[in-house]
């Protein structure tokens, strides 16, 4: 059940960041986060209904918010990274560096293996051989400055650490208390989002219906994929489940194939794969 649930987060992030991707490139970045968040948070609030308040504590939301902000910045700057990279190479350097993050946070107390450092070697050339590929043989997807690649790849890489600190915050072995902490997530990060376009981008959320209607899937699937990691890090540790969830990619490339008619080069995929399997050795 568990690396079930950890597939479904991975199929659903997957398939998100592709609908993300479509939209960033014909709307604000700022508007379709913000409703892809708030969308997502009218699907939660049923449910912690549902469940009740015995396990919320102060720990619960403290740490709910904390993951709150950061899929909020790493949002973010991962759907801004689409402009410039394609979905696939921009989620894909972003799952990559997520994993990194639950590593360092379990080795605390357990000294990472010899294994997990020939991984975390893997990673990091897998990581320069997509990128090289995109700046060098991706037609570009819209006019723009000659180092908007590199742009697009340190966006990919800020929104990995979001992710991380993300994936250590959702961390727990209370279902109920998951929930809690999931729905908060997104509570929170509508509301910075919204005070950040308030101060500095104002008029960039933008109400109207095509807004909602592009935002919709994004925000669906989205919570889906946190309902479901949520749910799968009560019954297992970050280094079995983060790597299954960070599969997203696989679906991002078949999607960004299949939608968006996005090329995927040999080269491309042997980076992929050698990234995919260096995580799979940092955190097995």
């Amino acid at each position: 059940m568990r690396d079930l649930l950890a597939l479904i987060a991975a199929a659903a992030w997957g398939a998100s960041t592709v609908y993300a991707g479509r939209a960033v490139r014909q709307g604000s970045v700022m508007s379709l986060t913000f409703w892809s968040q708030f969308l997502g948070l009218i699907v939660g609030v049923p449910v912690v209904l549902f469940v009740g308040d015995g396990a919320v504590t102060p720990h619960v939301l403290a740490t709910g918010a904390i993951a709150g902000v950061a899929i909020a910045g790493a949002l973010l700057v991962l759907y801004l990274s689409t402009r410039y990279l394609f979905v696939g190479i921009a989620s894909s350097l972003s799952a990559v560096v997520a994993c990194l993050g639950p590593v360092i946070y379990t080795s605390i107390n357990h000294p990472i293996s010899t294994q997990s450092s020939v991984g975390v070697a893997i990673c990091i050339v897998s990581i320069a051989v997509v990128a090289g590929w995109q700046r060098q043989r991706a037609a570009p997807v819209e006019e723009r400055a000659r180092y908007a690649a590199l742009l697009g790849f340190f966006f990919a890489l800020l929104s990995g650490v979001g992710m991380s600190v993300y994936y250590v915050a959702l961390a727990g072995t209370s279902v109920d208390a998951q929930i809690w902490r999931a729905t908060e997530t997104r509570l929170v990060s509508s509301i910075l989002i919204f005070i950040g376009c308030s101060i500095f981008a104002r008029g960039s959320i933008r109400l109207s219906t095509s807004e909602i209607k592009v935002a919709l899937p994004v925000g669906m699937l989205g919570v889906v994929g946190s309902l479901a990691y949520a749910l799968a890090a009560t019954s297992s540790s970050l280094a079995t489940v983060v790597p299954i969830s960070s599969l997203s990619p696989v679906v991002s490339v078949a999607l960004g194939w299949l939608m968006l008619r996005e090329k995927v080069s040999k080269l491309q995929c042997v980076g992929l794969f050698f990234a995919m399997a260096g995580v799979v050795l940092i955190t097995s």
